[in-house]
């Protein structure tokens, strides 16, 4: 009889400590709308970016994506939504930095995912 009142309540009470779960929310490329600033400290190249949302005050930056071969790199901004409450249907914008190990000294072009093209710039490493 016991056993049945225990499992009655498993069932219909749940287990005695809640699991912690994190909401999952819809994560998407960002586009660099525009380089504010490069800064080179040895190998490592931190830009300040800003980038493009798809709902105003909705987005975060999430990682940076990068791919290199030589002194090209490639790099993409991922970002995360932060709610699942309504947001402003309408472009917006968040400032993103970011630090970009490089190989070694020289001339190192970067380009940015921006849409249906690329936002480009050239950095010296000494």
């Amino acid at each position: 009889m016991r056993l049945i009142i225990a499992l009655f309540g498993l069932i219909f009470i749940g287990p005695c400590s809640p699991e912690a779960t994190t909401p999952s929310f819809p994560k998407t490329k960002l586009a660099v709308f525009r380089i504010t600033s490069a800064q080179v400290s040895n190998l490592t190249v931190t830009f300040e970016l800003v980038c493009t949302v798809p709902e105003a005050g909705c987005w975060r930056y999430l990682r940076t994506d990068h791919a290199a071969v030589g002194f090209s790199h490639a790099v993409t901004i991922q970002g995360e939504r932060t709610t699942a409450d309504p947001c402003l249907q309408m472009l917006g914008s968040i400032n993103v930095t970011t630090a970009i190990v490089v190989n070694g000294p020289g001339v190192h072009s970067f380009s940015f995912w921006a849409y249906e093209t690329s936002l480009d710039t050239t950095i010296t490493v000494p």
